[in-house]
């Protein structure tokens, strides 16, 4: 995908509690204050990317390869050819205040695999949310993130069919939950510790979904009973 351009706006949530909560991933991570991710916001993310990181970075990187100052005007790129995206951490904020006004009870755990970006990862981790991985890459990628952080994040090993050496180093990291859509994977677990908890995953009837995610995940409720 590319580089990366971090903004921040806060919609309805309160501007002095987020940026108290987050001034120091903002500061680190280089993150634009200011605007939104959709009309003019997107704009302004965009080009304070462009001009203030991108051209140098670009520069730098091929200046860097072998053979390039023999080139005519080699290391002269436009980083307009080169792709980012921009994400709002102010809405990733704003949901998660949504998602505690409105579920209090329920804890969230955010899937890695849907974006893996290490910032949003220690935002969701630093406002108190949990994580769901799908590989032990995941796994280490949630320590990395949360290494310097007092709260540990908790997290929750969820794959149909988890490889043995995966299961072993998660459950070192002292990794506990884990889900299982079949007896398998309940042997599986059971063979490498007695401290794994395991969360069935059931089948549900999303017809209407536009991704029908339980084509590959969960259990019949036939199986279940």
């Amino acid at each position: 995908m590319g580089r990366h351009q971090r903004s921040l706006s806060f919609a309805d949530v309160d501007e002095h509690q987020a940026s108290g909560i987050l001034g120091d991933i903002i500061k680190e991570s280089d993150v634009f204050l200011g605007g939104s991710s959709i009309g003019k916001g997107l704009k302004k993310a965009a080009n304070y990317y462009m001009k203030t990181n991108l051209a140098a970075q670009a520069k730098a990187e091929h200046l860097q390869l072998a053979g390039a100052s023999d080139l005519e005007h080699g290391a002269d790129v436009n980083p307009l050819e080169s792709s980012f995206y921009v994400v709002d951490i102010g809405i990733v904020v704003s949901q998660v205040y949504q998602w505690r006004r409105f579920f209090p009870r329920v804890e969230p755990f955010m899937a890695v695999k849907c974006n893996p970006d290490p910032v949003i990862i220690k935002t969701l981790a630093i406002l108190g949310c949990n994580f769901d991985c799908a590989s032990s890459n995941e796994i280490r990628l949630v320590h990395e993130c949360t290494a310097d952080l007092p709260r540990k994040p908790d997290i929750i090993f969820a794959n149909p069919c988890k490889p043995r050496s995966h299961i072993v180093e998660a459950v070192c990291k002292g990794i506990r939950l884990m889900t299982f859509d079949n007896t398998a994977e309940i042997e599986k677990c059971a063979s490498i510790s007695k401290k794994i908890e395991l969360v069935l995953r059931i089948v549900t009837d999303d017809r209407g979904s536009q991704c029908r995610l339980s084509s590959k995940f969960g259990a019949p409720p036939i199986k279940v009973t």
